[in-house]
């Protein structure tokens, strides 16, 4: 395929907000500035970001959203004589539709670090998986630890269609209407975490490292503000309550601007039993915010190993508690810099050039 424009169509669960779906945007953003086309087909759900992408002089179709995945499947056989160049899927529903598609030669991208299907047992995931990917012509994933989960998992076939394409950041354009607030109480200090209130972000650890600090440090007023929704709300309120924490932590629910709320921490905190990628740690790191993550490899490699952040035994709260309590023993004096280092290893127009080449292949 040449460098000249193409018409793209990418075809996505939801486009309500998310990484995933923030991330095509962004990736949509630098599609259509090098010239290129793009359509984009949610499948489900709410339109959050509908205005977003058409702003950006993208094209959102919306017939096939809430339909029955059988009538999905027939409206893609009605028109499969549609002239697109490429044809892009994200998250499992979009997948698994083109399989069942007359397009031939899709492209998909593996946005999450975990298995295809979560819900369901390794065997059916693993199944569906390879259907999903069996007539792909390139398999995108967005951190090596992704590559390497697909590898272990056994849910893609053909392992040289794998791409390791990392995400894409802008941190000028993320920070841009927000600078990094002015603490107005020394003895207050502000600990969040920006994440879905489910299984893998194992929210219940850096809740009870919370309750193991303020017993050791009562001179310093800690507030933990979690901001994301998600089926484990009842439990993590629950646990919350159980340790009487109600006046320290807060579920603050989801937020339509993280950037807004990230600029208020003191410190940011990524607890999870694994991630896809991570993008909020380049969203932290945007704002110069110390750091402190779980030694997931996915947080190694978005964070590196140098200094940009600080790092604790994945699921141990007495590690994470004593990292919060210390932070800035165990802070590198040059986190700052090392934070800005990192970030250049995620340009955006870079990952819209390797999507590209993706596709070229």
């Amino acid at each position: 395929m040449s460098s000249t424009s193409i018409k793209i169509c990418h075809y996505i669960t939801t486009i309500s907000r998310g990484g995933a779906e923030n991330q095509l945007l962004l990736l949509v953003e630098n599609q259509i500035k090098s010239g290129n086309q793009v359509t984009v087909i949610p499948l489900k759900g709410g339109l959050e970001l509908y205005e977003d992408f058409t702003n950006l002089g993208a094209k959102v179709e919306t017939k096939l959203v809430d339909k029955k995945f059988i009538s999905q499947i027939i409206r893609m056989l009605v028109t499969k004589n549609r002239k697109f160049d490429i044809h892009h899927a994200h998250l499992p529903q979009a997948e698994l539709l083109l399989a069942f598609s007359p397009i031939k030669n899709y492209i998909i991208t593996r946005h999450f670090g975990g298995q295809f299907y979560p819900d369901s047992n390794k065997l059916i995931s693993r199944i569906l998986s390879r259907i999903s990917s069996s007539r792909a012509k390139k398999i995108i994933a967005i951190s090596e630890s992704v590559k390497n989960l697909l590898i272990d998992l056994k849910e893609v076939s053909s392992l040289e269609k794998i791409k390791v394409v990392p995400y894409g950041f802008n941190s000028k354009a993320f920070v841009k209407n927000y600078s990094k607030k002015v603490k107005e109480n020394s003895q207050s200090y502000a600990v969040g975490t920006v994440a879905r209130l489910s299984v893998e972000k194992d929210l219940p650890t850096l809740i009870k490292a919370f309750k193991i600090l303020q017993s050791k440090d009562i001179g310093k007023n800690y507030k933990l503000r979690i901001f994301g929704e998600g089926e484990m709300k009842d439990q993590i309120e629950s646990l919350i309550k159980n340790l009487s924490l109600e006046k320290n932590v807060q579920l603050m629910g989801r937020t339509m601007n993280p950037a807004e709320e990230l600029s208020k921490f003191d410190l940011f905190v990524l607890p999870s039993k694994f991630e896809g990628f991570g993008l909020v740690l380049l969203e932290a790191m945007a704002f110069n915010i110390p750091i402190i993550a779980s030694n997931i490899s996915t947080a190694k490699e978005v964070l590196g190993e140098d200094g940009a952040g600080v790092f604790f035994e994945q699921g141990n709260e007495n590690d994470l508690a004593d990292k919060i309590l210390n932070v800035n023993t165990h802070l590198d004096s040059s986190f700052i810099e090392k934070q800005k280092i990192r970030l250049n290893f995620f340009n955006d127009t870079v990952m819209e050039q390797r999507v590209r080449q993706a596709y070229e292949l």
